[in-house]
C-alpha cells in the first residue's frame, strides 16, 4: 500500500518517488512530512493523507492555487510506485 511505501522507504527515496513520478517541486519537505506523519500514526485515510499534503505543497507555493488538487500529483507518484507502472511498460 502507500502507507507501506512511505513507512519503508527512507526520505531520499521517497522524495525521488515524488519527484520523479509526481513531478512534485516540493518533494523533499513533503517526503519528510509524509514520513513524519506516519511515525506519529496520523496518515489513516486518504483524507488525512491529502489534507497533510495539501498543507505543505500550499506552503511552498506561496499561495497559487492551481487548476488541480494539490495531492494530486503526490497521490499519481504513490499510486505509480505502489502498483509498478513503469515495470509494467
Amino acid at each position: 500500500t502507500a502507507l507501506e511505501l512511505i513507512r519503508e522507504l527512507d526520505e531520499k527515496e521517497l522524495a525521488d518517488i515524488l519527484h520523479r513520478y509526481g513531478e512534485e517541486a516540493c518533494a523533499r519537505p513533503l517526503a519528510r512530512a509524509l514520513k513524519k506523519a506516519a511515525q506519529e500514526g496520523r496518515l489513516n485515510n486518504t483524507v488525512q493523507c491529502a489534507d497533510m499534503v495539501s498543507r505543505v505543497v500550499l506552503s511552498h507555493q506561496r499561495g497559487r492555487s492551481g487548476r488541480i488538487h494539490p495531492a494530486t500529483k503526490t497521490f499519481q507518484a504513490l499510486r505509480i510506485a505502489v502498483n509498478r507502472e513503469l515495470h509494467a511498460l
